[in-house]
């Protein structure tokens, strides 16, 4: 096969979850061009991701997006994110192999149908590797293991120190107190008492970065006027250029030991330095 197009465009989160299944894709096939069919925010992300060869981005415009889909001549189509819509458009394609997942009343128009519902107890993440192993298995590849890092970044990392103006002994934690997508988030006054716990909770030197784009500024500075206050060292993070160095950079620090608040939930990260039981025990909840 020279070209495969997997479908998912939606959340941000949506896709980041979908990495271990295109790991699988790409080490199953590697001289396989693994492209993939995302909204126009993901487009930059997308295309950092080291198994991801070519994107289609989903300008709204279905029937441009057919011709488009139907001049690359892809020999697979894997449906990950499955809708009506989505079938229109490739529907009589020549696309010599599609597989979708057993939900809704649509997939019964596709041939190929799989159980991609991960079971209670596993990530989400699941899903899409169940698409995918049962697509290699179809076609009796072996089902690669999964790497234990997916996105090697290390080559950046003085880059971000410099960025952040990072000292040799001070633990950084980042704090995105936005909605993060279709998720919910914690009240303001809840982000203040959890950054405030935290920074009481741990002996080291720690800094605060606020995290924040377009609408959430308001909702950052907010926070930041409050925590200042209470002698927190705090700072709001200087812009970014795109989503793709928002990523790298949280995929980075925790290499260095950094603790991620992101919409309140607390991303542990080798935290044998920073927490008190106490904290974990309260923290809990928020996961």
């Amino acid at each position: 096969m020279k070209r495969i197009l997997v479908f998912r465009h939606d959340n941000i989160g949506d896709f980041l979850l979908l990495w271990p299944a295109l790991s699988l894709l790409k080490n199953a096939m590697p001289d396989t061009s693994i492209e993939v069919f995302v909204t126009p925010v993901l487009k930059s992300f997308t295309l950092a991701c080291p198994y991801v060869d070519h994107v289609i981005v989903d300008s709204g415009d279905d029937l441009a997006i057919r011709k488009e889909i139907d001049a690359r001549q892809y020999d697979a189509a894997l449906v990950s994110n499955s809708q009506f819509r989505i079938y229109k458009i490739i529907r009589n394609l020549n696309i010599p192999y599609v597989l979708a997942p057993k939900h809704n009343w649509y997939q019964y128009f596709y041939k190929n149908r799989t159980d991609a519902q991960y079971k209670v107890g596993e990530g989400c993440w699941r899903g899409g590797c169940m698409l995918i192993e049962a697509f290699l298995t179809a076609h009796n590849m072996a089902i690669p293991a999964l790497p234990k890092r997916y996105w090697d970044v290390t080559t950046e990392r003085e880059h971000w120190q410099q960025y952040y103006g990072k000292q040799n002994d001070e633990k950084l934690i980042f704090v995105h107190p936005g909605t993060g997508g279709s998720s919910g988030s914690l009240p303001t006054k809840d982000f203040i008492k959890l950054i405030t716990q935290v920074d009481q909770s741990t002996q080291h030197k720690c800094r605060f970065v606020l995290t924040f784009s377009g609408e959430e500024a308001s909702l950052a500075k907010d926070i930041y006027d409050e925590v200042s206050k209470q002698g927190v060292n705090i700072t709001l993070a200087k812009p970014l250029k795109d989503l793709t160095d928002f990523a790298m950079q949280i995929c980075l620090w925790p290499a260095q030991r950094v603790l991620c608040i992101l919409r309140g939930c607390i991303t542990y990260q080798q935290l044998d330095f920073m927490l008190a039981e106490n904290l974990n025990q309260k923290c809990a909840g928020r996961r």
